[in-house]
């Protein structure tokens, strides 16, 4: 999970801003995250995913290793991407779960401070 400030870009260009900001090559490994510790720009965590059209969407982190529920409502999403680029972030995990190529999935807000929030998801989008 990461939070950048997109200043005032929109749609895909926001989403590519974030993704090159908090993953400048094309592979970031938990391994490098952790290295890094409190330094590194991105910090990762399961989390669940539930999606409401009247709600907007609503993160929980499941370990509460980061926060416990974040929260972005419908109003403030503008729109919802995965990266064109096919960034990866990548876990140990991954391969003992049998996925094989997450995708990275980023909402920008319209909050005051345009920031787009990048996440991980498996499977099919």
């Amino acid at each position: 999970l990461g939070f950048v400030d997109v200043e005032w870009s929109l749609g895909e260009t926001a989403v590519e801003r974030a993704v090159d900001s908090l993953i400048p090559e094309t592979i970031l490994e938990s391994v490098t995250c952790d290295q890094l510790g409190a330094e590194s720009p991105v910090q990762y965590t399961e989390c669940q995913l539930q999606v409401s059209p009247q709600e907007g969407i609503l993160l929980t982190d499941l370990n509460r290793k980061i926060f416990f529920q974040r929260h972005l409502s419908s109003p403030s999403i503008v729109f919802v991407g995965v990266d064109p680029r096919d960034k990866m972030f990548l876990h140990p995990n991954h391969a003992v779960l049998g996925f094989q190529k997450p995708r990275l999935l980023s909402p920008p807000g319209s909050t005051p401070l345009n920031r787009a929030s990048r996440d991980c998801r498996h499977g099919q989008l």
